[in-house]
């Protein structure tokens, strides 16, 4: 909690992805999410600053300081007076800062919290976004991936022509050539240029296609993959995957898996997509595809309505209204308990809420099954686009945990209507002079007793404030050990064969020990240290933060085997802090594709 004395004024604060500032006349006051506490950083009135999801800058003269919400910590860097930042307003800005000064070309990294600065000339060519940068001198060509901090070169036998960045890809095109970097895996592949090709892309692909071939590219595998049917153009692009109006129907590209699908149906199909899941429906039979897998399932109904989320799909069939439910993580359909109310259910990232008879269910698409929630008057809260499942009655406040298959529950302190807010992997309620906080990644209600009454608020995507009429507040959703994949709950995923990466947030340096193993339904208490959520515990390592830093840190590399594809572990860490007393930091899941 952030005492603001004369009272909170709207203006001064800002907040994004893990980030929450209050920015007085010389103070900027810093929340970061994994820290889970309010920092401080001396400013001029008239410095800018520039907030990304994971990071910002603050623009002094002669120094520019970046943020990183991993370290909790400020890394300045000297810069003349004509430096500029490379990431445009207009895009997507994650975890990277690419700053040209002169023959000088400067990049921060929130997961490593360092700058690292390289030389350049006049011609040197940039792109930055999300989780990968780019630059090209004549024939030489290099990556740049958030995760590690390190520029991978390579040289090439024509100039690029242009430079495409986002998610974790990063694409040169020659003329003849067109070269593919995976920021997961540090790597650069070439495929030569379709003739005549179109192109179109997102997070973590490409794809380009004529009137014979399709090529896309996966920086998720790091490959290019080819497909002998032409296309005539793209219908569907989404974080995970593509779909395209080829010569034999409807075919889709698989980011995770970096395969085509067989033809999903025509052209006249009724399509709806998520993040990483579609539902194409033609005529009398529903088809759920899943960019997970790369695999579909078909189901034998006319559908009067269709919706799909992130790994999550619903067909409502026509004449009974029962709904369908499509696991993008399983690729299997499951029709709804008999006492679900006909239509169109509510939509999570990862999960399907459906109101009952008495009570309601939610679809797991971890697991494919219907999670029983009893009760009378049950208002259901979600969005298509976030992770949180959760819901509301006269008593009880009601969170749904699809790593777990279980509602997390707590009582309510009035029985007036909550307001209520979520967005992403995360969602807060204001009740009964109260605070509650729910994220999607950690399954862990958290109450905070309001100073003074609730004036506005706001949930980001891993982070969320509250300002009453003389503080501000807080809230972190994220779990105490972090990885940097989010996949499903949100966007960066973890494909097999290259390296996972936890960091563990220690206020003021100190040791930890870091679990791993499957994520248990309830939780053992631990005395005095708070509550262990593993089971068939794999494997323990003892962590040391290192001089000056206030997180401990551990890696390591996932095999590069398909079997492993679909893999749901579970880690959490004993937090030994040189400031507070030791405590079990909440649990987190890594899910292997």
């Amino acid at each position: 909690m952030l005492t603001v004395a004369g009272g909170v004024d709207p203006v001064r604060v800002d907040g994004r992805g893990k980030l929450v500032t209050y920015r007085e006349p010389s103070t900027l006051h810093v929340y970061a999410a994994p820290h889970r506490r309010w920092l401080t950083h001396n400013i001029s009135a008239t410095a800018p600053v520039r907030m990304m999801n994971d990071c910002l800058l603050i623009q002094e003269t002669g120094t520019w300081t970046a943020f990183s919400s991993y370290t909790g910590a400020f890394a300045a860097i000297a810069v003349g007076p004509g430096a500029q930042l490379v990431n445009p307003t207009t895009q997507n800005n994650d975890s990277l800062l690419l700053v040209m000064d002169g023959t000088s070309l400067h990049a921060f990294s929130c997961f490593t919290g360092r700058w690292v600065t390289r030389s350049v000339n006049s011609s040197t060519g940039f792109s930055v976004q999300r989780h990968v940068a780019l630059l090209v001198d004549g024939t030489l060509i290099s990556g740049l991936d958030a995760y590690t901090g390190t520029w991978t070169d390579t040289t090439v036998t024509n100039p690029p022509i242009t430079l495409s960045c986002d998610g974790s890809a990063g694409i040169a095109i020659g003329p003849q050539f067109v070269h593919g970097f995976s920021a997961n895996h540090r790597t650069w592949v070439t495929h030569t240029l379709p003739p005549g090709h179109a192109t179109t892309r997102s997070d973590d692909w490409m794809l380009l296609w004529n009137a014979t071939e399709l090529l896309g590219y996966s920086s998720l595998r790091g490959t290019f993959a080819s497909f002998p049917v032409g296309a005539t153009g793209v219908v569907v692009t989404r974080d995970l995957f593509g779909i395209v109006d080829s010569t034999v129907g409807l075919i889709a590209f698989s980011a995770p898996r970096a395969t085509f699908t067989p033809a999903l149906g025509y052209a006249t199909a009724m399509i709806r997509a998520g993040a990483g899941t579609a539902v194409i429906v033609d005529g009398s039979q529903a088809t759920g595809y899943s960019a997970a897998l790369g695999r579909s399932s078909t189901i034998p109904i006319a559908a009067s309505a269709e919706s799909a989320a992130a790994v999550i799909g619903v067909a409502v069939e026509s004449g009974t209204g029962r709904p369908w439910c499509y696991s993008g993580l399983r690729d299997t359909w499951h029709p709804a308990p008999l006492d679900t109310l006909p239509g169109l259910p509510e939509l999570t990232a990862t999960a399907v809420l459906l109101p009952a008879t008495s009570g309601a269910y939610a679809f797991s698409a971890r697991s494919g099954n219907f999670v029983p929630l009893p009760g009378n008057g049950i208002a259901l809260l979600g969005n298509d686009q976030s992770a949180v499942a959760a819901a509301w009655d006269a008593t009880h406040l009601h969170a749904f945990d699809p790593r777990t298959d279980s509602w997390r529950t707590r009582p309510r302190a009035s029985s007036t209507p909550p307001i209520v807010q979520l967005w992403r992997t995360s969602m807060f309620v204001i009740e009964g002079g109260q605070a509650h906080g729910f994220g999607a990644q950690e399954a862990v209600w958290s109450t905070i007793p309001l100073p003074s009454p609730y004036l506005f608020g706001r949930a980001n995507s891993e982070s969320g404030r509250i300002a009453t009429s003389g503080a501000l507040l807080a809230y972190s959703p994220v779990p105490g050990t972090m990885t940097y994949a989010q996949f499903p709950e949100f966007r960066r995923v973890q494909p097999d064969g290259t390296t996972a990466h936890f960091s563990i947030a220690l206020a003021g340096g100190g040791a930890a020990v870091l679990a791993g193993g499957v994520l248990d339904t309830s939780p053992t208490p631990v005395l005095g240290l708070g509550d262990f959520w593993l089971t068939n515990a794999l494997a323990t390592v003892l962590l040391f933060s290192p001089t000056g830093a206030e997180r401990a840190t551990h890696q390591f590399d996932v095999p590069a085997d398909p079997a492993l594809s679909g893999t749901q572990l579970g880690f959490q860490a004993l937090a030994l802090p040189t400031q507070g007393s030791p405590h079990i930091g909440t649990a987190t899941g890594l899910y292997i594709l």
